[in-house]
């Protein structure tokens, strides 16, 4: 129990010092599971060269117990200039680029791909799903869609 109420204070201490609101469905993932490797780990989406594909090497945990975490991945990438506010890394690719969570209005629970390849172009964020758990469900093993 006491992890799951560190947990919420550290969902809670994000969202108050970035000043955003997470989705249901992401912060219940991240009361559950706080970081993690999926066992279905590859998604699809349309990016510069039309469909693409990716896939996580694990969720980004929250709380500052970790050297890794939400809030030092986005507050990083705000500080270099790297990424647009309101897009909040929450999970990593093995290439080097982030999997993120809009909290913006206009696309507020969207996901988005984070090319770290393409920053000097135009855009580098690439529409991939319509919410968090549309996400999870769309999360495939290589090789084998179900």
């Amino acid at each position: 129990m006491d992890k799951l109420r560190n947990v919420e204070a550290d969902i809670k201490d994000f969202e108050q010092s970035a000043g955003v609101i997470f989705p249901v469905d992401f912060r219940t993932f991240l009361s559950k599971h706080n970081g993690m490797v999926p066992t279905k780990t590859d998604f699809d989406f349309l990016g510069i060269d039309g469909e693409e594909s990716s896939l996580i090497q694990s969720f980004i945990p929250i709380g500052s117990v970790y050297s890794e975490n939400i809030k030092l991945d986005y507050e990083y990438l705000l500080k270099e200039e790297r990424i647009p506010v309101g897009y909040v890394p929450i999970a990593y690719d093995p290439f080097g680029n982030f999997i993120c969570i809009s909290l913006l209005k206009s696309n507020y629970g969207e996901i988005w791909f984070w090319d770290h390849e393409l920053e000097d172009e135009e855009t580098n964020l690439f529409y991939v799903s319509k919410t968090f758990t549309d996400f999870l469900d769309s999360l495939y093993i290589e090789g084998k869609l179900d």
